[in-house]
């Protein structure tokens, strides 16, 4: 615009731009400017490991993000039944503790940072707790 400020709109994902600036007072005097505009890079994948442990104990699963750089890699895990419960989330894993009966259950993880076009990215982590009296 007139003021200098650059508005890059719709642009797609990487987008490559050649500016150019005159001068208002002497139009002899213009420069040309290429910007490169790059957005978000989408999780386009999540994965949990297996996770095993006795009743009344803790695991941990490692959680893995692709592509590793994008921007935005915060997700959500969910345990879908009550046997089982989430005990901590980090960066890099949850940690999951027996609350019940021995059994096989699930965790669900969801990608926060997937396009926001898409379904979220998501993942089904297997949980086994064993019983160490049997």
């Amino acid at each position: 615009d007139s003021l200098g400020v650059f508005h890059a709109g719709n642009a797609p994902q990487v987008a490559k731009f050649v500016i150019q600036a005159t001068s208002l007072e002497n139009p002899a005097f213009s420069a040309h400017y290429t910007v490169t505009v790059a957005g978000e890079t989408y999780v386009t994948k999540i994965a949990g490991t297996a996770v095993s442990m006795e009743t009344g104990g803790k695991g941990t699963s490692t959680i893995t993000i692709t592509p590793t750089n994008a921007t935005q890699q915060a997700y959500e895990a969910v345990a879908v039944e009550d046997a089982i419960a989430i005990s901590n989330i980090t960066e890099t894993g949850i940690e999951v503790a027996s609350v019940g009966e021995a059994g096989t259950y699930n965790v669900v993880v969801i990608a926060q940072g997937g396009d926001p076009t898409k379904d979220a990215p998501k993942a089904t982590i297997k949980v086994t707790v064993t019983d160490p009296t049997e």
